[in-house]
């Protein structure tokens, strides 16, 4: 398999550039939505998907003495190097376009005040989606949340 990305394709940075800014939140919830004595780990960017649908994805994952409790993965599909889906157990729960990649190819000018606010609610949306997903599987599965 070809691991490497094309040059002009930015999937590969994308899903790495918001899986680094929100790491810290997407371990929280899976140590809050898994068995307490889960261990959680994180992957590297990696490619995956069949020829013609290839995508780029990080992944996060409880990890349990009976195996992986909870995932949650985002991906950026090469076809559609703009856009970023938030998935948990291999279920999407939201794909958005980031707000500065809206920006620029709307030719927008916004203060850094502004795109810093646009960023903030855009990672934010991502992972209220997630929990929002998990507190359902939570439900289902008759699990609390942990403080």
């Amino acid at each position: 398999m070809h691991t490497l990305p094309d040059l002009e394709n930015r999937a590969p940075s994308l899903v790495n550039w918001v899986g680094c800014h929100i790491d810290a939140s997407l371990r929280s919830l899976l140590a809050r939505y898994s068995d307490p004595e889960a261990r959680v780990a994180g992957s590297s960017t990696r490619p995956g998907g069949p020829p013609g649908q290839r995508k780029w994805s990080r992944h996060w994952k409880a990890l349990s003495s009976t195996g992986i409790d909870l995932s949650i993965s985002l991906e950026v599909y090469e076809a559609e190097d703009t856009i970023v889906s938030a998935c948990a157990d291999r279920a999407e729960v939201m794909s958005a376009e980031p707000p500065w990649i809206t920006a620029r190819r709307q030719g927008l000018d916004l203060t850094p005040e502004q795109d810093a606010a646009a960023r903030a609610y855009f990672y934010e949306d991502l992972i209220s989606a997630l929990e929002a997903e998990l507190v359902s599987r939570s439900a289902h599965r008759g699990l609390r949340a942990s403080a």
